[in-house]
């Protein structure tokens, strides 16, 4: 997450073939380095982690405030694949997860970090998906017998009515890099507002914001929340969008969940996952 005077491009990395198994261990952070290992992950494509908050181990540069890990339990971090890039994720119900389409590409499974085990889930990339429009994918842990994500804090919910204007304020979140195309400065949490700029038309089904933070590499996938009050990111937060690309300027795009509501509202019974903030059956929604 980077402040608005900085620029750089996303990451436009090659796509993986379909089903073409690489798994990337995740995380093992230093002061200079970001390391994982390239051995095959049994049943899953993918390794998506939590990052704990140790201290000051990255560069702390202008644009957002570093977040604790204790405040945002359901956000997790992995490897794109075939990629050196990063993506964010983020838990949304006891059985499910979303994050950015891109960040997938065209990978099935993936493993994710819970507790002390790691559970398999399945991804779906939404149905229109092309670079970079309905920039949305959803995640089910993929037995039924599998045990549900811990609820340590609560899942985020998801808001697919939101009252929002230009110039409504988004709280952007993610794991992404800190400097202008330096993933070295990626892996620590951070968040901050951004001033929704352009809303969704017939020709985007973003949001687009210009002004405070802005997306770069390493925060694809991670939540655009709508906050009930600007001042506390802690307090009463609802998903209301996915991060998706920037322009190489001053703006993100966000892709918008309220323009996919029809298949957000279908994929959850279809997959035996709900929703916090979709369906009302949903268990332990923050």
């Amino acid at each position: 997450m980077i402040n608005n005077n900085f620029f750089s491009h996303h990451a436009k990395s090659q796509r993986a073939k379909k089903y073409w198994l690489l798994a990337f261990c995740i995380l093992n952070i230093s002061l200079n380095s970001i390391s994982w290992c390239e051995t095959r992950l049994k049943d899953a494509d993918i390794l998506m982690k939590s990052v704990k908050t140790e201290g000051n181990v990255l560069p702390q540069i202008i644009g957002g405030n570093k977040l604790r890990y204790e405040d945002w339990p359901a956000t997790r971090r992995f490897r794109k694949p075939n990629s050196n890039y990063s993506c964010t994720a983020t838990i949304v119900g006891s059985r499910v997860l979303i994050t950015a389409a891109h960040c997938l590409a065209n990978v099935s499974h993936a493993k994710v970090e819970n507790g002390d085990t790691y559970t398999v889930v399945e991804c779906e990339n939404h149905p229109n998906y092309k670079p970079y429009s309905a920039d949305i994918a959803l995640c089910a842990i993929a037995e039924i017998t599998d045990q549900d994500f811990h609820a340590i804090g609560g899942f985020e919910n998801i808001n697919l009515s939101p009252l929002v204007t230009k110039d409504t304020q988004l709280f952007l979140q993610g794991f992404g890099c800190r400097e202008n195309m330096n993933d070295k400065s990626a892996g620590q949490l951070y968040g901050g507002l951004s001033l929704i700029n352009k809303l969704p038309s017939r020709d985007t089904d973003d949001y687009v914001t210009l002004g405070g933070v802005r997306i770069c590499q390493g925060d694809s996938g991670g939540a655009a929340f709508l906050l009930t009050d600007t001042t506390d990111p802690n307090g009463k937060r609802f998903i209301i969008g996915v991060n998706s690309t920037d322009d190489g300027g001053n703006r993100s795009n966000i892709s918008s969940l309220p323009n996919h509501t029809d298949w957000i509202e279908m994929w959850g019974p279809q997959h035996r996952a709900d929703i916090c903030g979709v369906q009302p059956l949903a268990k332990h929604c923050r």
